[in-house]
């Protein structure tokens, strides 16, 4: 049945009638998807959440959370509030080594220096591993590690890492994990 409507009458009830797409679906006997993608290959633009007038429940909702019901003031009030929050942002040249820095989700920060030698394949080196090469003059080794000396993995103050080798780094972490299972058992 979808076959035989004509993108125009598609068009009408869709955009002139503001019938939904499970409406027409219903109507025509097929389901949602098939008149999406019917919609999509004729070129008809889909609405917005933006072209259907609030509902008076969403209003009363507005209302009680003391949001305007003109969208004007809010997105203005948003741009000032962004605005303020990047006044004293770092720019790129104010970074330590280089390149941009983020938080990786284990809580490890990395800055962006492609040409290092342990940089990972998207170019990000541990700032950990950084302060700590500044600090000797030279690249670790293969067997060295940087060691967060409060465990904090984001403290990247020189006086709270500690230059290691990776087996007593390991070791280390094994004993304080002993301890702690003792610790649990008494």
């Amino acid at each position: 049945m979808l076959n035989r409507i004509s993108d125009k009458q598609l068009w009408l009830w869709y955009w002139d009638k503001r019938l939904s797409g499970e409406q027409i679906a219903q109507m025509l006997g097929c389901t949602k998807a098939a008149v999406s993608m019917r919609m999509k290959a004729s070129g008809i633009p889909t609405r917005s959440v933006h072209d259907y007038p609030p509902t008076e429940k969403q209003k009363e909702a507005w209302r009680k959370n003391g949001k305007k019901l003109s969208t004007y003031p809010a997105t203005k009030a948003a741009r000032i509030k962004n605005g303020k929050a990047r006044i004293g942002s770092r720019k790129r040249s104010d970074y330590e080594f280089g390149g941009h820095e983020k938080r990786r989700t284990d809580g490890y920060v990395v800055a962006f220096v492609p040409d290092h030698p342990h940089a990972t394949a998207e170019g990000y080196v541990a700032k950990h591993t950084l302060i700590m090469e500044r600090s000797i003059g030279r690249f670790l080794r293969e067997d060295e590690v940087v060691h967060h000396i409060n465990h904090i993995r984001d403290d990247n103050r020189l006086e709270n890492l500690r230059l290691m080798t990776r087996k007593e780094h390991q070791s280390m972490h094994m004993k304080e994990r002993h301890a702690e299972r003792r610790n649990q058992v008494c």
